[in-house]
């Protein structure tokens, strides 16, 4: 503790007039003691020598009078507490001030007492600051604040290493079944052969002619016929020198169109050749004997019944006299 000594002139009086206050009677040797409260800048008097508190300074001063005897009342110090600029101080009128407390020596207003030594006379100064004390124990943990707002997007990082494969996981459930699709080509609806000798075939011919036996088929509108047929073919040696070696004479040769053909069946009706105006040509000669011609096509006639077989157009001067056995196959398909 820190004890100031402060000489000041009291003119000791009776105290109880203002208030029936306590009479103090000044000690021996005219000596007040009083205690500053650290905090708050309060004085009080103690009497004899009381021990000021641990908040609190110790302070002293004496008296000056006519005679030992002199009574001091406690009015000589009107304590006011902080001092605000605002307050209109008089004479003796005590205030604490930025941890000093100080006593009003005139009477005054908004004069600044660590500024105004005239004014205003120190009473006790503000203690140095003493050591830190230990820490205390930690308080209870506060309430979750309200979340930020989020921050910006960091920059992305590099990949990591690839974790390894996890174990498979229970089969799912069946999924739904989708539409049924459209059905698919029913192929081949029906096959037929066909084989027999051929006769002499015409010549001077504006028509195709069936050569050799013939097949009945019935087809739908979108169904087709596919076949394919071979037949030998020739006409018969001349022995006149005309016909001999490299003779080029038209007599000497045959030329004619074969195809595969179709007419409605049970009808004298012209034939309809399956390749049209593209039908392949032969030719044979009376020293070449007989050669074997093979045709294979595919028409759609439309829906009906046919008469099916090998066909040829022989327009040319000399008949087809040396001919052997056709055979052929004719297939419907969708």
């Amino acid at each position: 503790m820190i004890s100031f000594l402060l000489v000041m002139t009291f003119t000791f009086s009776s105290i109880a007039a203002a208030g029936n206050k306590p009479e103090l009677t000044a000690p021996e040797g005219g000596i007040i003691n009083g205690c500053y409260q650290k905090v708050n800048g309060q004085l009080r008097i103690v009497g004899g020598s009381g021990v000021c508190r641990p908040d609190e300074f110790a302070i002293s001063w004496n008296q000056a009078g006519s005679a030992p005897s002199a009574r001091m009342g406690l009015s000589g110090i009107t304590w006011k507490g902080a001092w605000s600029n605002s307050t209109a101080y008089a004479i003796n009128d005590g205030v604490s001030y930025q941890g000093s407390s100080y006593i009003a020596l005139e009477n005054n207003t908004n004069l600044d007492p660590e500024a105004n030594p005239t004014a205003w006379g120190l009473l006790a100064q503000k203690g140095d600051v003493g050591p830190q004390g230990p820490e205390g124990a930690a308080g209870a943990t506060g309430p979750q604040g309200v979340a930020g707002s989020a921050g910006p997007q960091g920059m992305e990082g590099p990949q990591g290493i690839a974790g390894p494969v996890g174990p498979q996981g229970p089969a799912g459930a069946d999924g739904l079944a989708g539409p049924e699709g459209p059905a698919g080509s029913a192929g081949v609806v029906s096959t037929s052969t066909f084989s027999g000798s051929i006769g002499i075939i015409s010549a001077y011919a504006t028509q195709f002619v069936f050569v050799g036996p013939t097949v009945n088929v019935m087809t739908s509108d979108t169904q087709r016929i596919t076949g394919s047929a071979q037949a030998p073919l020739g006409i018969l040696p001349n022995f006149s020198p005309a016909c001999t070696g490299a003779s080029t004479s038209p007599s000497c040769f045959a030329f004619f169109g074969y195809d595969l053909c179709y007419r409605t069946a049970g009808s004298a009706g012209v034939l309809t050749n399956f390749a049209g105006p593209a039908h392949s040509i032969g030719e044979v000669g009376a020293v070449s004997g007989r050669v074997s011609f093979t045709t294979a096509a595919t028409v759609t006639p439309g829906a009906g019944t046919w008469e099916v077989g090998y066909c040829v157009l022989n327009s040319g001067i000399n008949r087809l006299t040396n001919n052997d056995i056709v055979s052929g196959w004719v297939m419907v398909t969708n």
